[in-house]
């Protein structure tokens, strides 16, 4: 009897043990489940100390700083110096930053760090530990934007140098442009005259340009030692084109070309606007249509006629510099469509030659220039062969016209009819466009 209220007590205690173990091992998936929810953080920053130059009583710094998911409020990026009895620190931007740290004690230990905040205080991003020293040595110390132009951008670039152990003849400082993937080919050269000197840096050009630069001393025994060198890169912008192609009372089509350079890594996308409603978007691509005119299209139809409206292109990139992903607006433009009008047409097509008829009835006599075009398309490409233009023929109803167009003797081609503004290009109606092949 003893066994038996033994057993049944056991298998009580197991099946209480069976339910605790579901309860816990639910409880710890729920709570995993839980922290990794909480914890996902963006990706922190990344900032590298890529260069530093010791001084007796300055410390001049070289430091990159990325930010690709965003995380970083940027204007708590900044270096410090941290010494024993005093500290300093300046501002950071994203990309890359040359400074110098003045008036330091000689022969001291500093902590060089950089700090950042994704929101929850400031994160120390890289820290080494530096020492002041007399020594003879040079620094590219600072770049500055100080004029633009159209196309250039002029750029002051400050340099130091000591020569505590007399071992210099010669400091020069050596300087070129660069394209993107373009390797440098030459250099300029500007001897330094003082210890502390600023020189200008005219004519770089606003093309996605880095500007690479390296301080170099000559010894006494005739030899050269690079004291310093840095690549900076002027400030990012994409360089596009718009224009207004075609319109007409209720579509319009824009043409638009695309920064020369940047092309592989960049959407476009452009916004219509009625007052402050957004009525549509379309993104950029490239169509066959693009390749006649060499650059990108894109329309908005179903539009009001004789209403306003406004056009907005937006780009949407990783920036090379910073691996941020910026959306800028490029490009802002407003137009108005056309009155009424009504438009007849009808092209037939027989064995040598089509037949056009077209009837137009436009009050506001929008429209005085009916023509057709023809392009040959040879792998793709289009290249004008022939055009065209007649007069309309007025009528009570309005006015009309009625021509033949001569097939071409070509393989392969685009024909295009339509009716157009004598002095307004943009003022165009296109009828037929059609690629036709032999």
């Amino acid at each position: 009897m003893a066994d038996k209220e033994k057993y049944k007590k056991q298998k009580k205690d197991k099946k209480r043990y069976e339910i605790l173990r579901n309860f816990m091992a639910s409880f710890t998936l729920t709570a995993i489940v839980v922290v990794a929810v909480v914890t996902r953080l963006p990706k922190s920053p990344v900032a590298s100390i890529e260069n530093v130059n010791i001084f007796e009583n300055q410390i001049v710094y070289q430091i990159l700083v990325t930010d690709e998911e965003q995380a970083l409020d940027l204007s708590s990026l900044k270096v410090v110096l941290d010494g024993q009895l005093e500290d300093f620190e300046y501002p950071l931007e994203l990309g890359v930053n040359v400074g110098v740290f003045e008036n330091l004690t000689s022969n001291t230990s500093y902590k060089l760090e950089v700090y950042g905040s994704k929101g929850f205080g400031d994160e120390k991003l890289v820290s080494m530990r530096v020492e002041t020293k007399a020594s003879s040595n040079g620094a590219i110390v600072s770049y500055e934007l100080v004029d633009t132009f159209d196309f250039f951008f002029d750029y002051e670039v400050k340099v130091i140098y000591e020569d505590i152990n007399n071992l210099f003849s010669e400091v020069n400082l050596y300087y070129t442009y660069l394209y993107p993937d373009e390797e440098p080919q030459f250099y300029d050269v500007v001897t330094i005259t003082s210890s502390n000197q600023s020189i200008i840096l005219g004519d770089v050009p606003n093309e996605h340009t880095r500007v690479h630069l390296y301080l170099e001393a000559t010894l006494i025994s005739g030899e050269d030692v690079v004291l310093d060198e840095l690549t900076f890169y002027i400030p990012f912008e994409i360089s596009t084109y718009l224009y207004l192609d075609q319109k007409t009372n209720h579509n319009v089509t824009y043409q638009f070309y695309e920064d020369y350079y940047f092309t592989n890594d960049i959407e476009y996308v452009a916004y219509l606007y009625f007052g402050h409603m957004l009525v549509d978007e379309s993104e950029i691509v490239q169509s066959e249509v693009d390749m006649h005119h060499g650059s990108l299209s894109f329309s908005f139809s179903n539009l009001k006629k004789e209403t306003l409206y406004k056009v907005v292109v937006k780009a949407k990139y990783i920036d090379p510099h910073t691996l941020r992903e910026e959306i800028i607006m490029i490009h802002e433009e407003e137009f108005t469509t056309l009155a009424d009008y009504t438009i007849e047409y009808e092209v037939t097509e027989f064995d040598t030659y089509f037949e056009v008829y077209i009837h137009l009835n436009d009050p506001n006599h929008f429209f005085q220039v009916p023509y057709y075009t023809i392009y040959e398309i040879i792998d793709g490409s289009h290249h004008y062969d022939d055009s065209q233009t007649f007069d309309f023929t007025p009528d009570e109803n309005g006015k009309s016209i009625s021509f033949n167009i001569s097939k071409p003797d070509l393989d392969y081609y685009q024909i295009v009819i339509g009716v157009r503004n004598q002095t307004d290009q943009t003022i165009n109606h296109i009828i037929f466009d059609q690629n036709i092949e032999k």
